[in-house]
């Protein structure tokens, strides 16, 4: 009895050699295959003509092969495929003969296919398809569907909307200008881009993955034209201080769905359609925009509302409830040094002694910090932020969040604390507009 593995979860398909087309009483008629290519566990793509070739023998008589049959049995539903049945054909014993496998000729699942190469002597003794499946070389291929993407369109709209045409699509991935879906599963050939985009030509790509997890080509580079058409009425919005925080106010808009917040062109915020403020937590102020969002995926803006914070002393919160520990600079310290480092990654390779130098892409921020405080405890407190997550606001107008790092301290009545914050994502980072 044959016995099947199955890999992965995944369809595949066996080739067997049939190993003999004959009757017991002509000998003459005896044929094999060997060295089927491709090997075993190759892909098989189902939407592409796939050749197989194979060397064919014929041990009795040296007789060259005349005729050549495959049958197609998928082992979860019985389903028999004829992919040809007694061509003809002319291979010499010992040479290599092929067959194609039309593209969608089968359905995704688990095959076994039966090769079955006989001689012009058996022409008179050649049975039928049903006398083909016999016990022989097993040769297991993974059978997939090659998915395809193409036609990709963009309605133009700041919150665009894309349509794609594809082909077995279980999953796929959309990158329009700065943002990128990342792969999400759903056979629907349509995104809205989950985020408001200004006016102007923006790149956009699609790519499509199968159920077995393949993916596409990503498609050609498409350019989309954003268009905003602002809807009519006035809309007007203020920025004030409230403490230590930003507090953005604006008049209800008529039509408006959701109001999209901005801090120096990023989104920080999107609230409902019955908010009429927002408080900024984070932020020491900057340069505000407050976005009415239609459901038609227009806008109208607030224009540009310039805030700057005015605080006694740098602020640190670590606890995510805003209880700011009020820090101030050490006499020889004016600024923060702030640093930008991108990693490298060196690879080396066999044969050589230096290494090839790889940039990653990925940057990180890094900020350093030197505090004086007039008692122990505050200092005290400070220490314990090692490790921790923090947000930093200045009196000149910058923030920070990230993690505590490398720190220092003195025993002086009047300590030192001195640190490194590593900015780290935050909620405001990769904020998308609901869908």
């Amino acid at each position: 009895m044959t016995e099947f593995k199955k890999i992965d979860n995944e369809a595949y398909i066996s080739y067997k050699d049939s190993g003999v087309l004959y009757t017991p009483n002509n000998p003459a008629a005896k044929g094999r295959v060997s060295d089927i290519l491709p090997g075993n566990y190759a892909n098989i793509i189902l939407n592409e003509a796939q050749t197989v070739s194979y060397t064919y023998h014929h041990d009795a008589g040296g007789y060259a092969q005349a005729f050549l049959s495959v049958t197609a049995r998928n082992l979860n539903t019985g389903e028999t495929v004829t992919i040809c049945h007694k061509q003809a054909v002319s291979v010499a014993d010992g040479a290599q003969g092929s067959f194609t496998i039309p593209a969608n000729a089968l359905t995704p699942g688990r095959w076994t296919l039966a090769i079955c190469a006989a001689p012009a002597a058996s022409a008179d003794y050649y049975g039928d398809t049903s006398d083909f499946w016999t016990t022989g070389e097993e040769i297991t291929y993974t059978v997939r569907l090659n998915p395809v993407t193409s036609a990709v369109e963009c309605d133009g709209k700041p919150i665009p909307s894309v349509e794609w045409d594809a082909v077995a699509q279980a999953a796929y991935q959309v990158r329009f200008g700065d943002y990128d879906s990342g792969a999400r599963t759903g056979s629907g050939e349509t995104f809205t881009v989950p985020k408001i985009f200004r006016d102007g030509a923006y790149p956009v790509q699609v790519r499509s993955a199968s159920s077995a997890g393949d993916w596409s080509a990503w498609t050609e580079t498409e350019y989309a034209e954003i268009q905003n058409v602002p809807p009519s009425g006035d809309f007007s919005a203020e920025a004030v201080q409230e403490g230590t925080n930003a507090v953005i106010r604006w008049t209800a808009f008529s039509g408006a769905a959701h109001y999209a917040v901005f801090r120096d062109g990023v989104m920080i915020a999107v609230t409902d359609a019955n908010a009429v403020q927002y408080v900024d937590r984070i932020g020491a102020g900057g340069e505000y925009e407050v976005l009415a969002v239609t459901s038609g995926r227009y806008y109208k803006s607030s224009g540009l509302l310039r805030l700057r914070l005015r605080l006694a002393a740098d602020l640190i919160s670590a606890d995510g409830g805003y209880t700011w520990i009020a820090c101030r600079l050490t006499p020889d310290r004016k600024s923060q040094p702030e640093d930008i480092r991108e990693d490298i990654t060196f690879v080396y390779y066999a044969g050589s002694e230096k290494p090839a130098a790889f940039r990653s892409g990925q940057r990180e921020r890094v900020k350093s910090f030197s505090y004086i405080f007039f008692s122990r405890e505050p200092a005290r407190r400070m220490r314990e932020l090692l490790g921790r997550e923090i947000i930093v606001k200045t009196t000149r107008g910058e923030h920070i969040r990230g993690t505590v790092a490398d720190i220092s301290w003195g025993d002086a009545k009047q300590p030192v604390v001195s640190f490194q914050v590593r900015e780290v994502r935050g909620e405001e980072d990769g904020l998308e507009y609901p869908a």
